[in-house]
């Protein structure tokens, strides 16, 4: 069985996070990662880079950002509307919710 290390990359900086990682979803934005006793959840992340070269160098490189987790939270919501379980509007709604949070972050940098 191949395991994964996962990485956190900021710039040119990786940070372990996890290892051991046989298994990963995305739920409520957020990248849920499960090994054998281990779970390690990432709020915002998204997978940039996945290597499967061989065991000794399997590895899962993220990015993290306020911004990714809303839009992985609206796609949720995505779904939901394909599924008939949210009406159209309801998912413009949640859309302007998401582009309201990300202005906000904007608005917030240094």
């Amino acid at each position: 069985m191949c395991e994964f290390r996962v990485k956190l990359k900021d710039g040119n900086v990786l940070t372990d996070i996890t290892e051991g990682i046989v298994f990963c979803t995305i739920k409520d934005g957020e990248i849920i990662f499960r090994g054998l006793g281990v779970e390690k959840k990432v709020s915002g992340g998204i997978i940039t880079e996945f290597n499967v070269i061989g065991e000794e160098s399997a590895y899962i490189h993220i990015v993290k950002s306020p911004i990714i987790s809303e839009f992985l939270k609206f796609i949720d919501k995505e779904q939901e509307n394909k599924n008939g379980n949210l009406s159209k509007t309801d998912l413009l709604n949640e859309w302007e919710k998401v582009n309201g949070n990300i202005k906000n972050f904007l608005m917030n940098l240094e």
